[in-house]
């Protein structure tokens, strides 16, 4: 069954396994715009919705290809390794990255992920890579907290292009201080001519032991010869296609839950920096450091007595950095519940 829609779903009987993980009966979980959920069970006699709206799909097939579930035994194979997802946007990437590591928790206890998909990301706010070690399987990448987050400030890498890789590479090294079983980075669509140069130049610095390419020219681009294991996949034949109006809304719905709890803060003009020069303008998603370490995020309110104002749940900082990422739409909504 392929399940999208916004709600919660609860198991009435039987089992269900939702991308590696299993749910018995009395487990519920949320559906959430923009996702399409696969549920394979050829046990399960009857699920109830509960409030929501639900679009169902029944299909006659595992919504997991073989080829993908194959990929574990080349994990088994290559205990401490590093594997990057690479593919076209809407090729199933994030479903891959999850179903990889629910299934490497049945035989590692820690793994590592990173979200380098800056314009779509589930692990951290748009703009951001982040990074987490995930002990548990999940049903929604979105319900694992970051332990690490780095700021790039735009929706695409081709906006930053060394410094995407660069901050990569250096949340990845903050992880193996960690020693994960496994670390698993999903990236960005972005794969035209230069976009694949970016993407060599992020699998050469980050020297992972696997790549996985859902796409089959793939080979071709990026394969280095005796550097790292290629496996190319055929992405899911039932991924969700986003609209673009689906995609800011998704994006909105991420940057709110990183607010949440936010309190205003009145902040002195010369810790405030912006990107490239940029004006803020209200709404505008910033990054929170302390010293030269990303503490969260923080909206841009607007200037009172010439002072400026943000909205961050983060009380100890030295700075905030300004992108141009705007989330307007959603600034009422932060001021009322600060």
């Amino acid at each position: 069954m392929l399940l999208s829609g916004r709600g919660r779903v609860e198991i009435r009987q039987g089992q269900v396994e939702i991308l590696g993980a299993i749910l018995s009966k009395g487990a519920s979980f949320k559906v959430r715009l923009g996702r399409q959920i696969p549920v394979f069970s050829p046990e399960v006699k009857s699920i109830v919705t509960g409030e929501g709206f639900f679009r169902w799909k029944v299909i006659k097939e595992d919504p997991i290809p073989s080829s993908w579930r194959a990929t574990i035994d080349e994990l088994l194979a290559r205990p401490n390794s590093t594997v990057v997802i690479v593919g076209q946007t809407d090729s199933g990437k994030s479903t891959l990255s999850q179903f990889l590591l629910n299934s490497a928790l049945n035989f590692s206890t820690t793994v590592g992920l990173i979200d380098a998909d800056i314009g779509q990301t589930d692990l951290g706010p748009p703009g951001f890579v982040a990074a987490s070690l995930v002990r548990r399987k999940v049903v929604d990448l979105r319900s694992i907290r970051p332990i690490a987050m780095e700021f790039i400030g735009a929706l695409s890498p081709s906006k930053a292009f060394e410094e995407s890789i660069d901050k990569v590479k250096k949340i990845k090294e903050s992880l193996l201080h960690y020693n994960p079983d496994y670390i698993i980075i999903n990236t960005d669509g972005w794969l035209d001519n230069e976009g694949i140069v970016h993407k060599k130049k992020l699998i050469e610095k980050i020297r992972p032991d696997i790549v996985i390419a859902l796409r089959q020219d793939q080979e071709e681009n990026l394969i280095k010869e005796g550097s790292y294991k290629l496996i190319t996949l055929n992405p899911s034949p039932h991924i969700l296609k986003r609209t673009q109006v689906v995609r800011r809304l998704s994006r909105l719905a991420n940057i709110a839950r990183f607010l949440k709890g936010a309190e205003a803060k009145v902040i002195e003009k010369e810790n405030v920096l912006s990107l490239e020069n940029h004006e803020p303008q209200i709404g505008d998603v910033a990054a929170v450091y302390e010293n030269d370490v990303v503490k969260g995020i923080a909206l841009y309110g607007g200037v009172v007595e010439g002072k400026k104002i943000f909205y961050t749940r983060v009380n100890s900082f030295t700075k905030i950095v300004v992108s141009n990422i705007n989330a307007r739409e959603i600034i009422d909504l932060v001021k009322s519940k600060a």
